[in-house]
């Protein structure tokens, strides 16, 4: 999700979904997220995402790299929740 706001007034002006893994057939690449606040100014936003995506390599890069960073952060939670659930069970047991 890409979020840009209004520097001025902290606003929301676009919400951005982008798919950084392969969407499903029939999905789209980046789009507008429905349920997220949007302006008169969102597709703007969008069309000068995708432009940014498809010819700035190194804008590209950061956002996958962001990316990247995140969901190997919420593996590493997800992995130390799992091992802490483990633990309790082995000490509960009878």
């Amino acid at each position: 999700m890409l979020n840009v706001i209004d520097a001025e007034r902290h606003d929301n002006v676009a919400s951005i979904n982008y798919a950084f893994e392969p969407p499903f057939e029939g999905e789209g690449q980046m789009f507008l997220d429905p349920l997220n606040p949007q302006s008169a100014m969102s597709p703007a936003f969008l069309e000068l995402t995708a432009d940014m995506m498809a010819h700035d390599r190194a804008y590209h890069d950061r956002l996958v790299r962001h990316y990247t960073m995140w969901k190997r952060s919420r593996f590493e939670v997800r992995m130390r929740w799992d091992r802490r659930a483990c633990e309790e069970d082995e000490v509960n047991l009878p």
